[in-house]
């Protein structure tokens, strides 16, 4: 299984290998965005991941779930760190996802956030919808193949390496009690994104529930630049149905990975 969210497609420090159309609009003369260096790398990175997560599957049933945030946003946090319209940023999403989404044997999607994907998170609907899935709730609950998975792109973590983990316990924990209050079934597997930053726990207390926090797609920016703790993973996960193992793929640029390792 792929959980694949936070691909910011349209950011300046986004992935994107190629020049690209500012707008899918009908217009006389279009200009195009020219990829940097980094954006051509996490385009790399990202073809690199869905190789690797085909590998992964081969033989097997592949189910990829796109966390949302697909889109930056045009003139996201009212900057110049984004490029193109809604209609290139989308298409653009489409293009990068679509040899990932081609080969899903299950494919789902959970909505992002209102300043990235707009209101109510419509453009990860369109984008979801374009690539075949047909329903895209906030949270998703289905159980694949034995293994009950709920999916939510919001979550919360510290920025601070030795408190990381902390808030994901306490939600496994939360997840936990409060499925046995209500009666229904509890997750074997919480999927969060949103934060940018990889977390792994596992409860062996509480029946082994794990919960997995995946990195995004997109470097450090000029919103982010303004943080106390400017750290960031770039990657997503894995999560192996058969031995219940989540992978962390990390794609983390090492001046970033010495950055953590020194505040």
């Amino acid at each position: 299984m792929v959980w694949l969210p936070d691909l910011h497609a349209g950011s300046n420090v986004g992935p994107l290998a190629n020049p690209w159309p500012l707008t899918f609009e009908e217009a006389e003369n279009v200009s195009y965005h020219s990829p940097s260096k980094q954006q051509k790398e996490l385009a790399r990175n990202l073809s690199k991941f869905i190789g690797y997560a085909k590998k992964q599957a081969s033989g097997k049933k592949l189910a990829v779930i796109l966390g949302g945030d697909l889109r930056d946003g045009p003139i996201h946090h009212d900057s110049l760190q984004t490029f193109g319209d809604a209609t290139s940023q989308e298409a653009l999403a489409i293009e990068l996802l679509s040899p990932l989404t081609s080969s899903a044997d299950e494919l789902d999607a959970v909505r992002g956030s209102d300043p990235h994907a707009g209101d109510m998170a419509e453009a990860d609907v369109r984008i979801a919808r374009e690539l075949g899935v047909k329903e895209v709730p906030f949270i998703l609950r289905k159980d694949y193949g034995g293994v009950y998975i709920e999916a939510r792109h919001h979550t919360s973590t510290s920025r601070r390496e030795w408190m990381r983990g902390d808030s994901l316990r306490r939600l496994l924990k939360h997840t936990y009690y409060s499925n046995l209050r209500s009666g229904t079934r509890v997750p074997d597997l919480l999927l969060r994104g949103h934060v940018h930053l990889f977390d792994h726990e596992i409860l062996p207390i509480y029946g082994g529930m794990q919960g997995a926090v995946s990195g995004g797609w997109k470097l450090g920016d000029s919103y982010t630049a303004t943080k106390d703790n400017d750290l960031f993973s770039i990657g997503g996960v894995l999560f192996h149905t058969d031995t219940r193992r989540v992978e962390c793929v990390d794609f983390t640029p090492k001046a970033v990975v010495r950055k953590a390792k020194d505040d």
